[in-house]
């Protein structure tokens, strides 16, 4: 496509020569892309790149993940995570999920916290769909500086995570709008978080940190009552991680827990490319407090 030919195109250029090449783009894709920041000392360089088929208006993200990269390792942020540039399948799939009948009636008129948010896509797409707040949390706070972006990009309203007092007032129904706000923080320090579901994707790729994430799911979701939903490729990037999980969350009281696949679209801008185009995705959905 005209977008992947010009992402490849750009590994290869300089920061001042990137910025010349997307300035001259003429196609009407590459036409529709927006340079919002050439990169310095403090954000790498920031695009806003239409977010369909994704259900949102569109995405804040770094060209892609070799750009980030290389601005990680020129202002020496050597050990953070470039991977967060893209958005993955199992989040596409996630947020695509979301606008089902299910996952709207998930969602809607919930406090939503979205785990290893990412770029925020599936939150993002739980906001649009009426849920009544939503957090997004992961632990590089440049992730959550493009996902809030997004969301203003998107018109969705964004304020601070919503407190104790507002407890009482979840029901989106009333006609008010979602709140998104964001928190940079380990799994560990997210479970004074008053949220009915739980959204993520992508998160299991190191066993060793399965029983923490559970625990965290556990937390966030037995003080109310509320439901996990869960993407991850078939084909787990780390092998055992996904029954981990599950046999960590049963041990946590989660109940009617299932698997099955849903369809990922794999033309999402700004997808992660090469072999990971196509590939089936599952999701894993469990209750806390109440059963189906």
């Amino acid at each position: 496509s005209n977008v992947m030919a010009m992402m490849q195109m750009a590994r290869s250029l300089t920061q001042a020569s990137f910025i010349l090449y997307i300035l001259a783009c003429k196609t009407s894709v590459a036409t529709s892309m927006t340079l919002l920041h050439p990169g310095d000392a403090r954000l790498p360089p920031l695009m806003e790149v239409p977010a369909a088929p994704l259900p949102l208006k569109a995405v804040v993200k770094p060209p892609d993940v070799d750009s980030l990269w290389e601005w990680q390792a020129r202002v020496g942020l050597t050990d953070a995570d470039p991977s967060w540039a893209s958005v993955w399948p199992s989040a596409a799939a996630l947020a695509f999920h979301i606008t089902s009948k299910e996952g709207k009636e998930t969602v809607r008129g919930k406090a939503v916290a979205e785990l290893g948010a990412g770029l925020g896509v599936a939150g993002l797409t739980a906001a649009s769909v009426g849920a009544s707040s939503v957090t997004l949390c992961d632990r590089d706070p440049l992730a959550l500086h493009c996902a809030m972006s997004s969301a203003v990009v998107c018109g969705i309203q964004t304020g601070p995570i919503p407190s104790d007092d507002d407890d009482d007032d979840t029901d989106n129904d009333s006609g008010k709008s979602c709140i998104v706000s964001a928190t940079a923080s380990d799994w560990a320090n997210l479970k004074t978080l008053n949220v009915e579901v739980v959204l993520a994707s992508e998160v299991l790729y190191d066993k060793s940190e399965v029983a923490s994430l559970a625990q965290c799911v556990s937390a966030l979701l037995k003080k109310r009552g509320g439901t996990l939903l869960l993407t991850d490729p078939r084909r787990e990037r780390a092998p055992g991680c996904r029954e981990a999980f599950i046999s960590e969350i049963k041990a946590e009281g989660a109940n009617d827990v299932s698997i099955s696949s849903i369809d990922a679209n794999s033309n999402v801008v700004g997808m992660v490319g090469g072999d990971n185009n196509g590939e089936e995705i599952v999701i894993v959905r469990a209750n806390f407090g109440f059963r189906r």
